[in-house]
């Protein structure tokens, strides 16, 4: 029912096929997906940190810290068992050092700044602040 303000409508006017609304509707879908195919690698971006390569090398030099599950994705689950079985190898040898609670909580204290510096470093990239999601991430 129409009111007094209502125009009626011919069928003629009416659009029956909105095709530059499908075709922009196909284009930002399309946009869309190629910019989620075509991501950048975030972990070569997180490689390239220096950031990043200094808890690693925190890591490998002292390899009782406690990683967080974050950075132990990125160092990967073989070379962590790897680095801690050379590690205890040398400690069984006698080649390492047994440090006090006092110095291990030191150390993890510092690691734990190494790697909040990291990703929160990392967290500034193009690719992680504009919200591009990793196309190749395994999770």
């Amino acid at each position: 029912m129409a009111d007094s303000q209502t125009k009626a409508v011919d069928s003629g006017s009416v659009r029956t096929h909105p095709w530059v609304t499908y075709l922009l509707a196909v284009l930002l879908v399309g946009g869309s997906l190629l910019v989620l195919i075509s991501g950048p690698n975030a972990a070569e971006e997180a490689a390239k940190s220096p950031e990043m390569a200094a808890a690693r090398k925190f890591f490998e030099l002292d390899p009782d810290v406690n990683l967080s599950g974050r950075l132990a994705h990125w160092i990967g689950p073989e070379h962590i068992r790897k680095v801690r079985a050379e590690h205890d190898a040398r400690r069984a040898r006698g080649g390492v050092a047994v440090l006090s609670q006092r110095m291990r909580d030191k150390s993890q204290r510092r690691f734990d700044t190494i790697q909040r510096e990291a990703f929160a470093n990392l967290q500034e990239l193009p690719s992680w602040r504009l919200g591009v999601i990793d196309s190749r991430r395994e999770d």
